[in-house]
């Protein structure tokens, strides 16, 4: 009898998995399933972003997509906010956003002294494109990304 009830046991189907004949089969993870975003400098193989996938090694695609949104950010920023709002001296913006699954930007968080300045840092990183995807174990991550924005005005 407790062969049969072993065998019984065997046959539970789990999460992701199926029964077939009495054998218990193992499917792959759905795609779709949510991850816990991870820290792009932890991750495998970062985000490409676009232009970025002529560099060969892990290491040089990140450089090249912090120096691309570095790049980006100084374009798009519209500096003359500051001296319009009366600022001077070194302003801080503090941003964090995921890149998704599908190498698109979402879950965008400011931080500033001003909401201002905040609003304009969120416009501006809306403008980065789709890239593809980073990847841990040959699946696609999403991950963490932190830039702070630095400027000093004078007057």
């Amino acid at each position: 009898e407790l062969d049969k009830w072993l065998a019984d046991k065997k046959t539970v189907p789990t999460n992701n998995s199926s029964v077939e004949n009495g054998n218990i089969t193992l499917e792959d993870p759905d795609p779709t399933e949510t991850i816990a975003p991870i820290p792009v400098y932890k991750v495998e193989n970062a985000p490409v972003f676009p232009g970025c996938e002529v560099y060969a090694t892990n290491e040089e695609r990140a450089n090249c997509l912090a120096s691309k949104i570095k790049s980006l950010v100084k374009n798009k920023f519209n500096g003359d906010l500051a001296a319009e709002l009366g600022l001077s001296g070194v302003q801080k913006i503090y941003v964090n956003f995921t890149i998704n699954q599908k190498g698109e930007i979402e879950n965008i968080k400011t931080r500033s002294t001003f909401r201002q300045l905040a609003e304009e840092a969120e416009r501006v990183i809306k403008f980065i494109p789709k890239m593809k995807p980073a990847q841990q174990q040959n699946l696609n991550v999403p991950v963490t990304y932190s830039l702070p924005i630095l400027f000093e005005i004078n007057k």
